[in-house]
């Protein structure tokens, strides 16, 4: 009787120790699985992000390539602005003279015509600019000071001689009003054809010269 007692105790210790056994033996199969898996930050295996959809290769590309063109693009908030901004700059530098203004301009280059006719800078010398630029045919060319321009105006005057000195075109500018016309030129008793150029700018409430070519 205890023989077959024993028998039955082995028997059973036996059927219950094998499942775990063999529950044992699954358990580094899958921990082995795990590991040899292992999931990135933010996406899952296969290029899916969490809570997404799959993104082929190209369309990764594409949208590197829309960030680096974003950065890359420079800014155009300023483009349209800064052009109005220019061409108002022009409107205002090619702005016409004021009519109180203008009678002054006209009447000081109807001054400086009958100077230049007369062989006289006297008649304009006070209306001089500090620095004057001279371009004198055969003679001149520079810049010079307002007494110097006197002087040197002078002494052309007494070897040539300008005749029937008329301005034909006065260019009616609020920053530099101008005007050009022709003149015969006399020296030694040679006559010729001469342009004349002269230009001016305000200082203050008065117009001073600034430029003066005959050639």
């Amino acid at each position: 009787m205890f023989r077959f007692s024993f028998i039955v105790a082995v028997l059973f210790g036996l059927l219950w120790t094998a499942p775990l056994g063999a529950q044992n033996r699954r358990a580094p199969g899958r921990e082995r699985s795990v590991q040899v898996s292992p999931r990135q930050p933010g996406r899952t295996p296969g290029g899916v992000r969490q809570g997404g959809t799959r993104l082929s290769q190209g369309a990764r590309r594409r949208a590197v390539e829309q960030r680096r063109e974003a950065v890359s693009r420079p800014p155009v908030r300023r483009q349209i602005p800064l052009a109005q901004e220019a061409q108002q700059g022009r409107q205002r530098s090619s702005a016409p003279v004021r009519p109180a203004q203008q009678g002054r301009v006209n009447e000081l280059f109807g001054t400086i015509q009958q100077g230049l006719a007369s062989g006289s800078p006297a008649a304009f010398s006070g209306n001089l600019a500090p620095q004057v630029y001279l371009n004198l045919r055969g003679g001149e060319s520079g810049y010079y000071s307002a007494n110097q321009v006197h002087y040197v105006l002078e002494n052309y005057f007494k070897s040539r001689r300008l005749v029937n000195v008329k301005f034909s075109t006065i260019g009616e500018s609020d920053a530099n009003p101008y005007a050009t016309g022709s003149a015969t030129f006399v020296e030694r008793g040679t006559r010729s054809l001469a342009q004349v150029y002269v230009s001016l700018t305000r200082s203050g409430e008065r117009w001073i010269i600034t430029q003066i070519n005959i050639y």
